[in-house]
């Protein structure tokens, strides 16, 4: 009995201790929280940071459906799909008051590095979204990689380990480790919870004024059979979810355009082309820095507003056409 009232004390002290612990880190972390840049508004989560090394959180935010994001994902009516070089090239604020004005709801589920498919099809599985457009980047750095790559090591790393694990993961990676380190970080992006939206506090060069660049192509090889195999499911899972497939290309160095072309011809599918002139760029082509991501973004909502797939929306019965803002 005395041995049994022992534990239970050294138990209750442990729990404690711990219970300490989380309060005094939660308090710390608050705090060093209003010490960071910030997009205004409460509907911002960290993404990406670097402080002695990199942290990326979106994979597990949308995996597992960690916080509002994947609920916004699942009521949007138009997906943005691709790797970093999308996230960058879409403004915020513009894409957003398209949105308002047309009554339609966006979703950006671009991941950094994820450069192929695989990912984004586990999520459709997962979420069961119901888009009426799905708007894909199929190339990346002179190649067709979208339908070519397969799951990154840190994407199969990220679901084999779990919810539990990667919940505590990002809790710390999302409250702890960015001011842990001692390092302030010197790189640091946020995403919208409303539309998974990028916006970049801190990115050297982002908000430079930068020299434009010359969007150049390079001679990809033509779509293998597999290559368009592997496209012609996703068109086909997207048509099943009641929703239609359109490609695009952002302005960069080594685009792929005739085999972003080619294959959108094999499909059958749109491809929105839009102008790469005076577009600048932070790192010499490869992302847009503030002001080519605002042009490129006037630039393609311009060409989507004009196409014929928009158009469709514009006359579906009983199109759901609520906007971030009216959702709320």
């Amino acid at each position: 009995m005395v041995y049994r009232n022992y534990l239970v004390i050294v138990f209750s002290m442990l729990l404690g201790g711990m219970a300490l612990c989380c309060i005094v880190l939660a308090t710390i972390a608050q705090q060093k929280q209003k010490e960071l840049p910030s997009p205004e508004g409460r509907n911002w989560r960290l993404s990406y940071y670097e402080a002695g090394h990199p942290v990326s959180m979106d994979h597990d935010i949308f995996y597992y459906g960690f916080g509002p994001s994947m609920k916004r994902a699942k009521e949007a009516d138009v997906l943005i799909l691709g790797h970093s070089m999308t996230l960058f090239a879409f403004e915020a604020g513009c894409t957003a008051e398209f949105a308002r004005k047309h009554h339609v709801s966006f979703f950006h589920l671009g991941l950094l590095s994820e450069t192929g498919s695989d990912f984004f099809m586990k999520l459709m599985d997962r979420f069961q979204f119901h888009p009426v457009l799905v708007l894909v980047m199929p190339e990346y750095s002179g190649r067709l990689a979208f339908f070519e790559d397969g799951l990154t090591t840190f994407a199969s790393s990220i679901i084999s380990e779990g919810a539990v694990r990667r919940y505590f993961s990002n809790l710390l990676n999302q409250h702890v480790r960015w001011w842990a380190s001692g390092e302030k970080p010197s790189h640091l992006l946020y995403r919208s919870e409303e539309n998974g939206l990028l916006e970049a506090a801190i990115w050297p060069g982002y908000d430079s004024q930068n020299e434009e660049f010359t969007a150049d192509t390079v001679n990809c090889p033509q779509p293998t059979s597999e290559t368009v195999s592997r496209a012609r499911l996703l068109k086909d899972r997207i048509e099943k979810m009641g929703g239609r497939l359109v490609f695009f290309v952002v302005p960069g160095r080594n685009n792929c355009l005739e085999g972003s072309r080619e294959i959108a011809r094999r499909l059958g599918v749109t491809f929105l082309e839009t102008d790469g002139k005076q577009i600048t760029s932070f790192d010499g082509g490869y992302h847009l820095d503030r002001a080519g991501s605002l042009l490129f973004t006037q630039r393609f909502l311009a060409a989507l507003e004009a196409s014929d797939e928009f158009e469709r929306i514009r006359n579906i019965s009983g199109f759901k056409g609520k906007s971030e803002s009216d959702k709320r």
